[in-house]
């Protein structure tokens, strides 16, 4: 576990601080064996530490960064992080730090990274390594703990940026806005927009929401429209206290007639008296967030009664079901349903002013388009370009425009007015089908993500790796095995006792009326 792996690093900082030999080299020829560093399969994080009992560094280093690539969250990033620190590469460990946490979403990874960037800054100091934004040897009060004074106060500018319609200031440096491209640029044969018409690089699509009806309607009515198209009972995701900070994002499963009225609520020590069913936390920042899974037969709803158009009248980069179609019999299928519910394939994100998500990638390596339906919405997003340079964009979401996304690019988000919505799909095609495999495969085989999948989802899933396998850029690559070669025996069976049926929303868990 993290705690555990905390321990162990720490306990070899402390040889390294006080200069004492690391760890004896053998000869160890046996160390590795079958292993592979590309395998995304692989158990990386404890090879890396059998490496390292070795005596082989640079082996050890190889396998975490691995681990923090093919399982990217706090922990692989927090071990990733020591590593180099005891390779005394304090620059490269105290970027990773800083990435691993913005991963953090519980307490235990809170505690295995809080234990850890001590003692990465005990060790700069004692190495006299200047931590970025004090001298070498400064005092206690590091980059990271300066940072949360500073949010602690909402409506001051952080890092000397202020921006004037954010209700809450983030800490992220100016960035240029997003590429706005049109359906017709898309459609036109001109190669500068041939990475967005692959969905390469984040861009923004106008046009493509032309004509929707719920552009036109919801804006008035979305309560009521709401509640008539999926009904009262539904069960939704609410957020009562924010999603800004990753202490704070758990939700609360509300029925969504009471969702629609709670989202208007202002957060305040006066908030029961306006009739919200959650209690006033003064240490949250103000902002209510309301996410609607949709299931397939939902979105089909949406469809059938007009409020977005069918799949074949979208435009084609928002058609995205055709895999679905093939391999898990969308959208009548209890499997598409699921897929659709565990993996939050399908969202209306409905929020006010201030309401926001903390900067984060998504796990399962997706890419993902979000249609403005009203209000604005502030964006922040970072990645690689296919140039291989770094960069940063931010924009202001308004309704009719759509942003796209793709794998690895973070991004954190925050809500201008009370109510902001947007329709989010999750987008399989053939630039990252190859990425979304081995995650899958990796949490059917040992639950790399917690979906909780039934057996039978998983053997559903191999058939789309087939379909696939026949849509992506490198066929040469070879199709992944079966998930039930990979996982062991229990995990087989904890598989197969789970019914596709059971899921958060079926009424095991306690739900807000």
């Amino acid at each position: 576990g993290g705690g555990a792996m905390g321990r162990v690093v720490l306990a070899a900082l402390l040889l390294l601080a006080l200069g004492l030999p690391s760890l004896p080299r053998s000869l160890c020829s046996a160390v590795g064996a079958g292993y592979d560093f590309e395998d995304p399969l692989a158990s990386h994080t404890n090879q890396a530490i059998a490496f390292d009992e070795a005596g082989q560094r640079e082996h050890s280093l190889r396998a975490f960064r691995s681990a923090a690539a093919f399982t990217p969250n706090s922990e692989t990033l927090t071990n990733l992080g020591v590593c180099l620190m005891r390779l005394r590469r304090y620059d490269e460990a105290y970027e990773t730090m800083l990435r691993a946490e913005k991963y953090v979403e519980s307490d235990g990874s809170r505690e295995h990274f809080e234990e850890n960037w001590s003692a990465l800054m005990q060790s700069m100091r004692v190495e006299g390594v200047a931590v970025p934004g004090q001298d070498a040897g400064g005092s206690q009060g590091t980059r990271r703990q300066k940072r949360r004074r500073r949010a602690a106060s909402p409506s001051s500018s952080i890092g000397g940026v202020f921006r004037e319609r954010l209700l809450h200031q983030r800490d992220a440096p100016l960035a240029p806005p997003l590429p706005r491209v049109s359906v017709e640029d898309l459609e036109g044969g001109d190669e500068a927009f041939s990475v967005y018409r692959d969905r390469l690089e984040p861009f923004i699509l106008t046009g493509a929401m032309d004509g929707w009806a719920m552009l036109e309607t919801w804006p008035d009515t979305w309560k009521e429209d709401l509640v008539a198209t999926f009904g009262g009972d539904s069960v939704t995701d609410f957020y009562p206290h924010n999603m800004l900070r990753t202490g704070r994002s758990s939700p609360y499963l509300t029925r969504l007639r009471r969702a629609v009225h709670e989202v208007l609520i202002e957060s305040g020590p006066g908030q029961r008296q306006a009739g919200s069913a959650f209690n006033f936390d003064p240490s949250a920042m103000a902002g209510r967030y309301m996410h609607l899974q949709l299931t397939p037969s939902m979105w089909r709803v949406l469809e059938d009664k007009g409020h977005m158009p069918p799949s074949h009248e979208r435009h084609w980069h928002l058609d995205n079901d055709e895999w679905l179609e093939e391999c898990l019999e969308f959208p009548d299928s209890e499997l598409a349903e699921e897929y659709h519910l565990k993996t939050h394939w399908k969202i209306i994100l409905t929020g006010s002013r201030g309401a926001g998500m903390f900067n984060h990638s998504d796990s399962l390596l997706t890419s993902s388009w979000h249609g403005h339906i009203m209000g604005s919405k502030w964006w922040y997003l970072c990645g690689t370009l296919q140039n291989g340079s770094k960069a940063c964009f931010e924009d202001y979401l308004v309704p009719g425009e759509i942003l796209y996304y793709g794998p690895y690019w973070h991004h954190e988000t925050q809500n201008l007015e009370t109510p902001t919505m947007t329709i989010t799909d999750t987008v399989a095609h053939e630039y990252n089908v190859q990425l979304i495999t081995s995650k899958l495969l990796g949490t059917c085989a040992r639950e790399e993500l917690s979906f909780q999948f039934s057996g039978a989802l998983c053997d559903a899933l191999q058939k789309c790796y087939e379909f696939w396998s026949h849509n992506r850029v490198d066929p040469e690559v070879p199709t992944f095995s079966n998930w039930r070669e990979h996982a062991d025996s229990a995990r087989i069976e904890e598989r197969d006792r789970i019914k596709p049926a059971e899921n958060n929303y079926d009424g095991r868990n306690y739900i807000t009326e």
